[in-house]
């Protein structure tokens, strides 16, 4: 996992006892890894001297720090780097005073005593230890004592201190800052380091062992940033689930419902608030059941929202338009599509047609809501066209339209998702394996279809889509090869070209669900050839 540090900003508390009207500064910064080759085998020298500055006209009445952000100082090359252990790199800091020498020298200065320190501390006891002596060697010959070389100290040394890390700084993800006073020759400066994280795909891990989930049926939400559900039907009907959560890591897996209750394929969560979530899926009698949790009831027990033979298996979606509403849909058997909604003054309305028989195919629906008075409805059709609906207060439910032709999408998936109000895109996988998608805005209505991703990338079944914020877009889908492949859209790429996140034999294909808990973070979630749910992020 990728780790940087850098300089991020310098303040002058108190200018040097100089007659000059400011200070003129620069930064040293000795980096040296220092994990061992192995047990009793210390690390060879290997280090880098940066140098930051020379910053002028510094003076202590200055209300706002320099803002510095310069290149990495770690890795050692400039690119991010993992660390195992804090104790495994030494960071010396220096700061100078400039006066009349010359900068690029005493950086080859000090670049000379740390090698001689860290050659000279071979034999110390620990790494800790090494580092301290490469602060104290930098600190005494930029005082003059032991010098390696002749060299004439025209530059005012300030101060000289070790950035030491601790477990802590080794951040999963995001930045922190780290803090330091320098003080000397009448002088105080404030610096401002900061360490960050690189955004990366993690290596795929399971969270359900194998044997809990059947094909085709996976689903996440997330109640709130610091907590996201996953929700699967089970090879006996059951529904299983698992969450994570910063006090408690992946949960093991328990039920939400008993054997019997869910058909394989048809599986889908939703959060109204962050203190409620709701799991419906389709019976094996074509009934609609769901369960919901909540802090004060836990997970309540299962019972059906609409009755026997109103859903065929494999497709089912919920959304909520706002906290005291949330609308259920399935495909019929007979190929129309069916709601439900619940509200606090109905409770679960009786289910009712929104498209006739007919129109959808089995396995693939779904809904978003653009706003809280708008909600969409996309299927696929008997004919591989995209059809959708849609309902607001001024139209109630629209006569159903297509969006894409016959032929474009095959049967078992569609996923959709809106970035921002005034803009939704609908993704399906197509009958040659490629991915396709369309999209609306006030200023296109419905575009044209096109694709992202070429023949051969998608196994019919599954897809999915998220938004990590309104300027991006993510779309994952399982590959012929049982890998997971995905693209992603911003106004700076465009749509990039599709790229793995895991190999080969790691999803069966019709079950893929992505959930983001906060814009640098996306988890991707799948069901795998053994039926245990393996999953990977981005963060």
């Amino acid at each position: 996992m990728s780790l940087f540090m850098q300089l991020h900003s310098i303040k002058c508390l108190n200018e040097s006892s100089e007659a000059s009207a400011s200070d003129e500064v620069y930064v040293l910064v000795t980096v040296a890894t220092l994990r061992p080759l192995g047990p009793g085998i210390p690390a060879l020298p290997n280090f880098r001297v940066f140098r930051y500055g020379v910053f002028e006209d510094m003076d202590d009445d200055d209300p706002r720090p320099v803002i510095v952000n310069g290149p990495a100082f770690w890795g050692l090359d400039g690119v991010p780097a993992d660390i195992q252990d804090p104790a495994d790199v030494g960071v010396v800091i220096s700061v100078i005073e400039h006066d009349n020498g010359v900068p690029e020298q005493y950086q080859e200065l000090v670049n000379i005593r740390a090698g001689a320190s860290l050659a000279a501390s071979v034999g110390a006891p620990s790494p800790q230890a090494r580092a301290a002596r490469l602060a104290s060697d930098i600190s005494n010959v930029l005082n003059g004592i032991d010098l390696p070389i002749p060299f004439s100290l025209d530059d005012d040394h300030i101060g000289t201190q070790q950035l030491t890390l601790d477990a802590s700084d080794l951040i999963p993800f995001g930045t922190k800052d780290k803090t330091m006073i320098f003080a000397g020759d009448g002088a105080e400066y404030k610096l401002n380091f900061r360490i960050g994280r690189l955004p990366h795909w993690a290596a795929p891990f399971p969270i359900a062992p194998a044997r809990h989930a059947a094909q085709g049926a996976i689903t996440a939400h997330s109640r709130h940033p610091d907590h996201i559900d996953v929700f699967w039907v089970g090879p006996d009907g059951g529904v299983g689930t698992t969450f994570w959560s910063p006090a408690t890591g992946w949960a093991a897996p328990f039920p939400v419902a008993p054997a019997g209750h869910a058909a394989p394929g048809a599986i889908t969560a939703y959060s109204r608030h962050p203190d409620h979530i709701d799991v419906f899926w389709v019976g094996p009698d074509g009934g609609v059941g769901t369960t919901f949790w909540s802090p004060a009831t836990g997970w309540a027990a299962p019972f059906p929202i609409a009755p026997a033979g109103h859903a065929a298996p494999g497709a089912i979606t919920a959304h909520s338009r706002h906290p005291d509403h949330i609308d259920v849909f399935w495909v019929g058997p007979d190929g129309g599509v069916g709601t439900t909604f619940w509200s606090p003054a109905t409770g679960w309305a009786a289910p009712f047609p929104i498209a006739p028989a007919g129109h959808a195919a089995p396995g693939a629906i779904t809904a978003y809501s653009r706003h809280p008075d708008h909600i969409d409805v996309f299927w696929v059709g008997p004919d591989g066209g995209v059809g959708t609906t849609f309902w607001s207060p001024a139209t109630g439910w629209a006569a159903p339209f297509p969006i894409a032709p016959a032929g474009h999408a095959a049967q078992g998936a569609i996923t959709a998702h809106s970035r921002h109000p005034d803009h939704i895109d609908v993704f399906w996988v197509g009958p040659d394996g490629g991915v396709g998608t369309t999209f609306w805005s006030p200023a296109t209505g419905w575009a044209a279809p096109f694709p992202i991703a070429p023949a051969g990338h998608a196994a019919p079944g599954a897809i999915t889509a998220h938004s990590r914020h309104p300027d991006h877009i993510d779309v994952f889908w399982v590959g012929p090869d049982g890998g997971v492949g995905t693209t992603f859209w911003s106004p700076a790429t465009g749509w990039a070209a599709p790229f793995p996140i895991a190999p080969a034999r790691h999803a069966v294909p019709g079950a893929i669900t992505a959930y983001s808990r906060y814009p640098e973070h996306i988890d991707v979630f799948w069901i795998g050839p053994d039926g245990g749910v393996g999953t990977t992020f981005w963060g």
